[in-house]
């Protein structure tokens, strides 16, 4: 099991150069309200325009309601044959995040877009490599930075994510620079952005325990555009007569499925090539909530693990392995209740 969790933060620099400049506001002018306050014609229009060329992740697909998507509709940016667009930006309680499409001639199906460090620049020719972007946030450049790789199943596209800071504006101007190798043209884009209000915040504090292993739901934070779970556990986890020998129970993970049994889709999915611990703090990330669902339930579960290798029983292109689910450790959630 060679994987970690995906899109990890790398070095990148960004060489400053002569840039073109491309905004939104002429094309939207006011429809950058928030979520869920366009006209359904207009929404439906925007949608459109923002289904990309390329298949997308569940993930994605379902943030494609959310404002700043709609702030972000069918920008792109062509230097020297090579386009750049824009795509699925999000910007809510939990973080602010886009995808990067590239477009162009004889571009590898199956290679990676990024370029993450300066040695792997200096070893890769050709052109159309993108470096990591710098922000800028009313015209001040954000200095920490965030996750930057390879948009998971997307072809030709990187996904740049990072977490909200507590001092962020709700609207501003978003600026993104990226620099492309073998082009000296900097891809600029400059957004309109407003945070997406039209949320559900749960602390529910509630354990469950079972076999000396049990965990805390503390907050479960609903957007349109994402899901939020945190959660801390301890002890051992739980392992079946089949996760003994060479095999072993990995660390515990949470499926969310709402009411009508739609489960969510994790945004990223952490493998670990380690033995699991007895102490966690979770903090994850999944699809948004379809509708207005009275309840949803966490469904803990692990996976079967060679231990010799770390490879996983059942992991393949569509599944990230056979789960083994914790009846006893599921966990209902009431949101009917809550005030939205």
């Amino acid at each position: 099991m060679n994987r970690t969790k995906r899109n990890v933060p790398a070095v990148a620099q960004l060489l400053k150069r002569s840039a073109l400049t491309v905004t939104a506001a002429a094309v939207l002018g006011a429809l950058i309200p928030g979520a869920g306050t366009l006209p359904a014609a207009k929404a439906a229009a925007l949608n459109e325009a923002l289904k990309p060329a390329l298949p997308y992740s569940s993930l994605l697909a379902a943030a494609s309601d959310a404002a700043g998507n709609a702030a972000a509709a069918n920008l792109s940016i062509t230097h020297d044959g090579v386009t750049l667009r824009l795509s699925h930006l999000i910007y809510d309680k939990t973080r602010l995040s886009f995808v990067i499409e590239r477009q162009g001639a004889n571009f590898p199906a199956d290679e990676s877009v990024v370029i993450l460090n300066e040695e792997r620049e200096k070893n890769k020719k050709g052109k159309g490599y993108i470096k990591r972007p710098t922000l800028l946030i009313d015209g001040q450049e954000l200095k920490d930075w965030g996750s930057f790789g390879d948009a998971g199943r997307i072809k030709n596209a990187c996904m740049y994510q990072i977490g909200k800071k507590a001092d962020w504006p709700d609207q501003f101007e978003l600026t993104i620079q990226a620099q492309v190798t073998g082009i000296d043209e900097t891809f600029e884009f400059k957004i309109p952005v407003e945070m997406d209000k039209k949320s559900i915040e749960v602390k529910p504090n509630a354990t469950k325990k079972h076999k000396g292993f049990s965990y805390t739901v503390k907050e479960l934070y609903i957007s349109s555009s994402t899901t939020q779970l945190v959660i801390d556990s301890t002890g051992k986890v739980p392992a079946t007569s089949k996760q003994t020998g060479k095999y072993i129970a990995s660390m515990m993970y949470y499926d969310i499925v709402d009411d009508q049994g739609n489960l969510l889709q994790q945004q990223r999915f952490p493998y670990y090539n380690s033995l699991p611990k007895t102490k966690y703090h979770i903090d994850e990330l999944y699809s948004p909530v379809k509708g207005t669902p009275k309840y949803v339930t966490i469904k803990p579960f692990t996976l079967t693990v060679d231990k010799n290798d770390w490879s996983v029983v059942g992991d393949t292109e569509k599944s990230v392995g056979t789960k083994t689910y914790w009846k006893e450790l599921e966990m209902k959630i009431p949101l009917d209740k809550i005030k939205k």
